[in-house]
């Protein structure tokens, strides 16, 4: 109500972007995946004549992420593949990570463990000082060893991921923990699996 009315009288058309992104993200992790992604198509429309490589490439990621969530695989695809050009653009790095990662992800629903491995690496190289980056790209590279029958390995990325030092309810340790919960299943460890869900 009020941040909203505040952002409209601005009348900045950057800060109206920003402002629908962020709903669009508090919506998406609340479940609210369709009142997401018209905050978002708000934003990216506003973008059509206001350009701005950094918003348009968060814009991007978000509908990226929107789109994965919804099971739709070629859109997220379009999307992170744009995010990464937009991002390269603005030069933004946190963002550029992100999108290096959201493709990666992409890739290993896609079963393309080739790229997959490829992004993940990159994204590696990248999250270096980024705490929250290096728990996804753990989780990622985790996904891949399971991918690969690789079991033991990816415990031990998991493992790693968990100890990082970040609240245990935080968003990237939550989506860690469903993948725990995906390797515990796939090694025939139901009861484990139960309890940790």
């Amino acid at each position: 109500g009020e941040l909203r009315r505040a952002v409209m009288r601005l009348g900045d058309t950057a800060m109206t972007v920003t402002l629908h992104l962020s709903v669009g993200e508090t919506e998406s992790r609340r479940g609210a995946l369709e009142s997401a992604a018209r905050h978002v198509r708000v934003a990216s429309s506003l973008l059509k004549n206001h350009r701005n490589d950094w918003l348009e490439g968060l814009a991007e990621i978000d509908a990226s992420c929107l789109a994965y969530m919804l099971s739709d695989p070629h859109e997220a695809r379009l999307r992170a593949e744009r995010a990464i050009t937009c991002v390269a653009l603005s030069g933004h790095s946190k963002s550029y990570l992100a999108a290096i990662s959201n493709l990666a992800h992409i890739d290993l629903a896609q079963n393309r463990l080739a790229a997959a491995a490829q992004n993940l690496d990159r994204a590696w190289s990248l999250s270096e000082s980024n705490v929250h980056a290096r728990v996804a790209v753990l989780d990622g590279l985790a996904q891949l060893e399971i991918a690969r029958g690789r079991f033991v390995e990816a415990q031990e990325l998991l493992e790693r991921a968990f100890a990082t030092p970040l609240d245990p309810l935080s968003y990237c340790k939550l989506w860690t923990q469903r993948t725990h919960v995906r390797l515990l299943l796939k090694t025939q460890n139901v009861a484990n699996a139960l309890t940790s869900a």
